[in-house]
């Protein structure tokens, strides 16, 4: 169960990691830096030098975070991770195939390319962990997940009408925002 949340768990630490890094100006992190302050001591820091500290400390972290991550990413991994993600979907997407009463060819070549769309997520994810300094590889990545998903869009459309992929992208949405709760929640234990 934990192994299907480690993409998308990786996925919002790197989101958190490039916003933080952008936030900045694209500055290099701080150094983490060790506190004067002893346990107990009456003296009080300025608050700027306290912000400091917590947000060294914050950076310290989320690189730290980041450098596992991309440790652990690879192709293989990240495919297994987002197919166990579109296999946990699929019962979802067949009672809504169900109630539309389609047939069984359409079923299937509607769920391949909703598959094919989350193994092309896997894949950017893998490049995202792998080259997080490269900014340009970001943006790069970003726009063809944005081409990816139109593509997907757009068959899905041809395929189920526009009506029915309104209501499919409504309902992926639903999953979506479930899933970060459940992620966020079992974060939390």
């Amino acid at each position: 169960m934990k192994s299907k949340l480690i993409i998308p768990a990786l996925c919002i630490a790197v989101f958190v990691i490039m916003g933080h890094h952008f936030q900045r100006g694209g500055q290099e992190p701080l150094q983490k830096q060790k506190s004067s302050q002893t346990i107990g001591s009456t003296e009080q820091r300025p608050a700027e030098t306290q912000l400091k500290e917590a947000t060294a400390d914050i950076d310290f972290r989320l690189e730290q975070a980041r450098k596992r991550a991309a440790a652990k990413a690879n192709k293989n991994f990240s495919r297994s991770v987002y197919e166990g993600a579109f296999n946990s979907r699929k019962p979802e997407y067949a009672r809504l195939f169900d109630k539309w009463q389609i047939d069984d060819r359409a079923a299937s070549s509607a769920l391949e390319i909703i598959r094919q769309r989350f193994l092309a997520e896997a894949d950017a994810s893998v490049a995202f962990f792998k080259d997080y300094e490269n900014k340009n590889r970001h943006a790069e990545a970003q726009m063809n997940k944005i081409v990816e998903n139109e593509l997907a869009g757009q068959q899905l459309t041809q395929l189920l009408g526009p009506n029915r992929y309104r209501e499919l992208a409504d309902m992926e949405g639903k999953m979506e925002m479930g899933a970060k709760m459940k992620m966020r929640h079992n974060l939390a234990d």
